[in-house]
């Protein structure tokens, strides 16, 4: 730190008392605080010099954190104090020590003295949780935003077959007290880090470009806040893609990794922990994307950052593509005739699209169908199963795929509601206040997104009636499909509707549909 100069203010001449205190109290090893901050308000302001003042010359209250108000950390509680803080704060003094709120995250006093803290910040007040999975990885430069987890063994293992790309990710969520959703990109600074994701082995060889045990994968990482958390749901996401040639692909083998996440108040989580199991295998590298344009070119349309799913629009040219190639471990050659593509539901088209793809010129291993006309999906979700065998015939790579066609609320879901539940939840006296039958649309809507419903116990995993993009998580939906007492749901009364006359298979799609793409 740079030398202490102190510019004396026209009032600092007229103080000519002292008066210094030391001694009182004893630090605690996890009571933490900001240097500079006197009246523990979590910054260093103008308030905090008036309030030492007070103190020291007007018999004010005392500091509750003594640590906090010796800003010039020269282990007693004088003049000097309050003069620093005015000094950094308009004349363009100093920094203030460790630990600053400008700097770092509160912590505990660097240097030895007699002064303590009473009522300094305890570590993890309010800390965020997260969790840690493993998730089929998208095609690389898509943002790896899919809910789809990678299959699990009996042990509760993720399990990945040798030399095929995935993704790690972290999900934060705030503790809800703090009522601001989680970022990683503007939480705490890198003192300590928002991200600390640790593996306990090499992940590839650490001498040609893997990456060691031990090492703080959070460069590894990338992220962009998810719009539909805001406030709700205080989350956010952040993945790492390990790609099937990427120095760091694991070699077969069990990896443990650990998470520990750090939000924008300094807090952390408890740690976390997934373990990968890494089998041998020779199968291919098989990935699916959508390409905007007249052509394909490879640059492969980016997903939704709600649900991570491909959003088709009808009117729009567009391209399904096919990248099938041989394991980077030294696999056999992919044979191209075995390349088959289902469709659930079925396209206009039909369920079975395999002969619809045809190979791109000049881009080996890559097959392409263009969107148009019967080849476009249905209105909702369409999960595509994608498999190709190889040369020998003794491996082979199937992976889903979801295409998104917009389920629109007013044209689609509304006429549901209205088919189903007039009678029952309509004004006058809707059963239970849940009015679904309404000439507006968006009033309907409101009613039910986000929105807590009156049945389910009060911890139920699904309080709310419709929770955007987990279907789940959503009492209504439970309610329709007859689950709303099971499964932590937690809730009561029979199934809707009521009598028996339960919804269509296909009714039951598009409901699903609309959660999954947000409930917009």
């Amino acid at each position: 730190m740079k030398e202490k100069m102190f510019k004396l203010s026209p009032l600092a001449v007229l103080l000519v008392v002292s008066a210094v205190f030391t001694g009182r109290r004893d630090l605690g090893a996890d009571e933490l605080f900001y240097r500079g901050d006197v009246d523990l308000n979590g910054d260093v302001d103008l308030s905090d010099a008036v309030y030492l003042f007070n103190y020291l010359f007007l018999g004010g209250s005392a500091p509750g954190c003594d640590d906090g108000a010796d800003a010039t950390d020269d282990g007693a509680l004088d003049l000097t104090d309050g003069i620093f803080i005015l000094n950094f704060l308009f004349l363009g003094g100093n920094e203030l020590p460790p630990p600053s709120p400008f700097t770092t995250c509160p912590g505990p006093d660097p240097t030895e003295d007699a002064l303590g803290c009473d009522d300094g910040r305890e570590a993890g007040d309010h800390p965020p949780t997260a969790e840690l999975r493993v998730i089929s990885a998208f095609a690389p430069g898509v943002r790896q935003r899919g809910r789809a987890l990678v299959e699990r063994n009996e042990a509760g293992e993720f399990v990945v077959a040798e030399g095929t790309a995935f993704a790690v990710m972290v999900e934060a969520r705030r503790n809800e007290l703090t009522r601001t959703p989680f970022a990683f990109d503007a939480a705490a600074g890198a003192d300590p880090s928002s991200l600390a994701v640790r593996c306990d082995a090499d992940l590839g060889d650490s001498a040609a470009g893997g990456i060691a045990a031990g090492t703080n994968l959070a460069s590894w990482f990338a992220t962009e806040v998810e719009t539909w958390s805001d406030r709700i749901y205080l989350l956010d996401h952040i993945t790492m893609r390990v790609g099937g040639a990427a120095p760091w692909s694991p070699a077969p083998g069990v990896y443990r990794f650990t998470a520990v996440v750090t939000d924008q108040s300094c807090s952390s989580s408890a740690v976390v922990e997934t373990v990968l199991r890494v089998e041998s295998s020779r199968a291919p590298e098989l990935f699916a994307w959508l390409e905007d344009g007249a052509a394909v070119s490879g640059a492969a349309a980016q997903h939704e950052a709600g649900s991570g799913n491909v959003r088709v629009t009808p009117g729009e040219s567009a391209y399904l593509v096919i990248e099938a190639v041989s394991n980077p471990r030294g696999g056999p050659a992919v044979d191209a005739s075995s390349l088959s593509v289902l469709a659930d539901p079925p396209f206009p088209a039909g369920a079975d699209l395999s002969s619809r793809f045809i190979p791109v010129a000049g881009q080996a291993g890559r097959y392409s169908m263009r969107l148009v006309g019967s080849r476009l999906p249905t209105v909702g979700n369409t999960e595509l199963e994608i498999s190709i065998g190889t040369a020998s015939n003794s491996v082979s790579r199937t992976i889903s795929y979801i295409l998104e066609s917009r389920v629109d609320y007013a044209e689609v879901i509304q006429p549901v509601w209205t088919r189903n539940c007039t009678g029952c939840h309509e004004e006058p006296g809707p059963e239970r206040g849940l009015v679904l039958v309404d000439p507006d649309p968006e009033s309907t809507r409101r009613n039910i997104v986000n929105v807590y419903a009156a049945g389910p116990e009060f911890d139920s995993i699904s309080p709310r009636h419709i929770r955007p993009y987990l279907p789940g998580r959503s009492y209504l939906w439970r309610k329709l499909r007859g689950t709303q007492l099971g499964g932590g749901a937690l809730g009561e009364g029979a199934r809707m509707p009521l009598n028996g006359g339960y919804l269509g298979a296909a009714d039951m799609h598009l409901i699903e549909s609309w959660i999954r793409q947000g409930a917009n």
